[in-house]
Formats: C-alpha cells, structure tokens, sequence
C-alpha cells in the first residue's frame, strides 16, 4: 500500500505511471477551498469517473477499501502503465491524500 499527497491549484498528476502496472486507488480524502470540479483520470484523457463538484471546505472521503486476491476491490485503476491524474475546474486549492496500489 502506498500513499500520494493531493495538493494542486490546476490540474495535474498525482501518481506516476508505472510500466506493466495499474495503479488501483483504495482510499481517498480530500477538500477543495472553492467551489469546483474535479474528475481522476488514467493516463491524459480517460476518465473513471464523472466530474464531481467539490464545495468548498466540504470533503470528499472514500474510506479504505482494501484488495482481496482475486477479486477487483479499492475505487479506480488505471489502465496499465498510466499514470494517475487529476482534473479541476474553477479556482482553487485540493488538498488531501489517497493509497494506491501497483496491480500487474
């Protein structure tokens, strides 16, 4: 299990790519000091969710769901050997953490 910061005014990456890899996100938690959007997306241009609207102060949280050996858990993955990337509307600061995981 591994942990990246969330901290952008734009948007941006926030786990690299890894080749031969998905990166399979387990846990989330973040806030946003304005009202704006915001969608994870693998590689530049796919996205794996719909844009989410973040008010400002409130926190988005996606407790820890944890991988069980053969069985698909956690939130999102990448497709593999993409990287993890994050894409915000409007002006503002996100700031939180996630834990991600490598999967082959």
């Amino acid at each position: 299990m591994r942990t990246a910061k969330i901290d952008l005014a734009a948007s941006g990456d926030l786990v690299a790519a890894v080749p031969g890899f998905k990166i399979r996100v387990t846990s989330l938690a973040m806030a946003a000091s304005a009202t704006l959007t915001a969608k994870l997306q693998s590689g530049a241009a796919t996205d794996l969710e719909g844009a989410r609207t973040m008010i400002a102060g409130v926190p988005l949280v996606l407790p820890f769901a944890p991988s069980i050996p053969g069985e698909h858990r956690g939130y999102f993955e990448t497709a593999v050997g993409e990287k993890l990337n994050i894409v915000l509307a409007g002006a503002g600061q996100v700031s939180g953490f996630l834990t991600y995981e490598h999967v082959p």
